[in-house]
């Protein structure tokens, strides 16, 4: 079989895939957490940033350690004074072939995806689409 036929059964099953197998449930923080709460979570978690949520788990933005660095010192600051509300997300309905695009269109790292109201039900990261390429071709070989 050639590289482009490979390349194209790849790219045909990624696209009938849904992207919620690749999806992994993380840490989201309270949009109304203290700054500095918020990072000592994300250091004590091990992550650099998280999603942000409101009372409902609705997606809000997005926040960074070094975003919550910025207000450490201030004891009113609230996760929400920080965060980043311009968010790229996917639905729950996306494909991994959607989630794809997304990833190198926005040249992001991770994805959230949401379901159509908005609650968060996790992120897919490019390790993850790389990693479902990766057996998806392993599969290929064997069969």
């Amino acid at each position: 079989m050639t590289i482009e036929r490979k390349l194209h059964e790849r790219r045909r099953a990624a696209e009938a895939a849904p992207a919620l197998g690749l999806l992994t449930v993380v840490l989201a923080l309270d949009s109304e957490l203290s700054a500095a709460e918020a990072l000592a979570v994300l250091d004590a978690s091990n992550v650099t940033s998280a999603p942000v949520v409101d009372d409902n788990q609705v997606l809000v933005g997005v926040v960074s350690a070094s975003q919550l660095a910025l207000l450490r010192d201030d004891p009113e600051a609230e996760v929400e004074d920080a965060m980043s509300t311009h968010v790229v997300a996917a639905t729950d309905e996306a494909s991994i072939a959607d989630v794809l695009q997304l990833l190198a269109r926005q040249e992001l790292d991770r994805l959230p995806i949401v379901t159509t109201g908005g609650t968060l039900r996790g992120v897919v990261t490019a390790m993850d689409v790389v990693r479902w390429f990766a057996g998806e071709a392993d599969r290929q070989r064997s069969s």
